[in-house]
């Protein structure tokens, strides 16, 4: 057992040089050329990640945007036809109020539910003048000279 374990670890003092080396060659000291590139393609990347954002944001909002014109549209179409609904029902309404409204309607009604009947005269005031009689004094006009009787014909 005891030359396994040499083997073993001979095996292993034989592999670390070799990846300290590989460690090693991976380090290299590079030029003012390739650092300028390398941060140039940095920057582009970060460039192309802030425009894609930007993008992304910019879409998004036209989405919300356009789904917000959407849904205040329906809302104008929905009040559109409730106001359409509604001039309607006034027609119809003030339709039914002119019919109860109608003189023939109410005659009717008057003559055969209520059993009125049509007067055979009519009689008319005159018009009298208020002034000096009010207050008590000066002269009194005689009430029955204002009374007319006409005939209903």
């Amino acid at each position: 057992m005891s030359s396994i374990a040499i083997t073993g670890a001979a095996r292993r003092s034989t592999q670390r040089p070799e990846s300290a080396r590989q460690e090693r060659d991976q380090f290299t000291v590079l030029d003012a050329r390739t650092l300028a590139e390398r941060s140039r393609v940095r920057r582009a990347r970060v460039i192309a990640l802030v425009a894609g954002a930007v993008l992304a944001a910019s879409l998004a909002t036209v989405a919300i945007g356009q789904d917000l014109v959407a849904s205040q549209q329906v809302r104008l179409d929905n009040a559109r036809q409730q106001l359409a609904q509604s001039i309607a029902d006034e027609q119809q309404l003030q339709l039914r109020r002119a019919q109860l409204e109608s003189p023939a309607r109410i005659l009717q009604i008057a003559e055969h539910q209520l059993h009125m009947i049509a007067p055979s005269s009519v009689n008319y005031l005159a018009p009298v003048s208020i002034g000096a009689t009010l207050g008590g004094s000066g002269s009194s006009t005689n009430a029955s000279s204002t009374f007319q009787t006409h005939r209903a014909g």
